[in-house]
């Protein structure tokens, strides 16, 4: 899942109905790095949040990656 997915709600669903085919163990992985992504998207709204709260302003920008170890595939170094 890239984060330029046209619905979330829609690769939910075909998750969903991978998991009933093709059982759990096929998409484990896959829900995993969906709820990462999506806890990322909150943790940056709730820094925002906070930062507007406290009237903070600066250059200093953030975005959060949540990266669980055993969802997302691991590439070799170069």
């Amino acid at each position: 899942m890239s984060e330029r997915s046209e619905s979330v709600d829609y690769e939910r669903v075909i998750v969903t109905k991978l998991k009933i085919n093709c059982g759990r163990t096929v998409t484990d992985g896959i829900e995993g790095m969906m709820n990462d992504l999506e806890l990322g998207k909150e943790l940056s709204k709730k820094y925002q949040e906070t930062r507007a709260a406290k009237e903070t302003e600066g250059p200093v920008e953030f975005d959060v990656k949540i990266l669980t170890l055993t969802h997302w595939p691991a590439y070799k170094s170069f």
